[in-house]
């Protein structure tokens, strides 16, 4: 029974770290976010904990991939999938397939990237995962923008509105959601989002 508590305060304190090092993440401190997340991936790796294994090494691969590492990043996300796999679970499935969609468009592959996006978007509707599905279609609609489909990112983009504003009518505080999407100022990314969408409608 003492061992059983142990280990379940080893991965409380995992998951704890795994998402601290998420905010690292948004804040862009890369170096604080990757010692984080390595300390709770050592804590999930000495318990066997697949689910806190698989996602943290999702994050630790987004962070390589922002920091330019995309070699690295590729390397991190394998293990992650494998991971998944192993473990059966798909609540990773759409966020890992927008991670590897990023790590196609960083290599140039604008088609594999997109074809990812779209996969990742259609799971995530499926699941009813709105965060995993706005992220999906925001990285489909660069993807569009970079082949000139027009209006397939302007629909991209509407979709993005719906869910969020789904979202923000669920929890009844717009501005508690905008802080919690993305990174930056919030209010000022819904916004821009907003301009898009017209300026996208104006030109099509």
């Amino acid at each position: 029974l003492t061992a059983g508590k142990a280990a379940a305060r080893g991965f409380d304190r995992g998951m704890c770290l795994m998402l601290q090092g998420k905010i690292r993440l948004e804040r862009q401190d890369w170096e604080g976010a990757d010692h984080t997340l390595r300390a709770a991936l050592e804590l999930f790796e000495e318990r066997d904990g697949r689910e806190g294994i698989g996602e943290t090494l999702l994050l630790l691969g987004r962070s390589a991939l922002r920091q330019g590492d995309v070699e690295g990043a590729d390397r991190l996300l394998a293990r992650s999938r494998e991971i998944d796999r192993q473990s059966g679970r798909s609540s990773l499935t759409s966020p890992m397939l927008c991670a590897q969609a990023e790590v196609r468009a960083a290599r140039g592959d604008t088609t594999g990237a997109l074809n990812l996006f779209q996969q990742a978007a259609t799971l995530a509707d499926a699941m009813s995962m709105p965060e995993a599905l706005w992220r999906a279609q925001v990285g489909a609609a660069a993807r569009h923008h970079e082949k000139e489909h027009y209006a397939a990112e302007l629909a991209c983009y509407e979709t993005v509105l719906r869910v969020i504003k789904r979202i923000c009518t669920h929890i009844g505080d717009a501005e508690q959601q905008l802080r919690y999407l993305g990174s930056g100022d919030r209010p000022a990314l819904f916004r821009d989002l907003q301009s898009s969408v017209r300026d996208l409608e104006r030109a099509l």
